[in-house]
C-alpha cells in the first residue's frame, strides 16, 4: 500500500477517513472537549435562564410580529454577545 492511499481526495473526506490519525483526534476530542464544552455551555445556559420570562429567540417574520421579532434580536445578540465573552476568555483552558 502506498502513502497516497491514505490523502484524502478531498477537503469533505479529510476527517471522514477512520485512521489511526482520526481515531486519535477524535478520542482526544471525547476525554478533553467534553469538559471543556461543558464549561463553556453551562455559563450561557444560566445566561439565559436568568432572561425574564417571555424573552424569545425566534426573528421568523412569519411567525413572531415586528415588535416580537425586534425584542427577540435584542436578546439574540445579548445572548451571543455573551457566549463570544465566554469563548474568549476560555482560551486558557482550551485543551492543548
Amino acid at each position: 500500500m502506498n502513502s497516497a492511499h491514505w490523502l484524502a481526495e478531498n477537503e469533505t473526506q479529510l476527517f471522514r477517513m477512520n485512521t489511526t490519525c482520526t481515531r486519535l483526534l477524535s478520542h482526544f476530542a471525547r476525554i478533553h472537549g467534553y469538559n471543556y464544552l461543558r464549561e463553556l455551555i453551562e455559563p450561557l445556559m444560566k445566561i439565559m435562564g436568568s432572561l425574564p420570562p417571555g424573552c424569545g429567540y425566534i426573528l421568523d417574520p412569519a411567525v413572531v410580529s415586528e415588535e416580537e421579532r425586534s425584542q427577540n434580536l435584542e436578546t439574540v445578540k445579548t445572548v451571543a454577545t455573551r457566549f463570544l465573552e465566554i469563548v474568549s476568555s476560555s482560551l486558557p483552558s482550551l485543551p492543548s
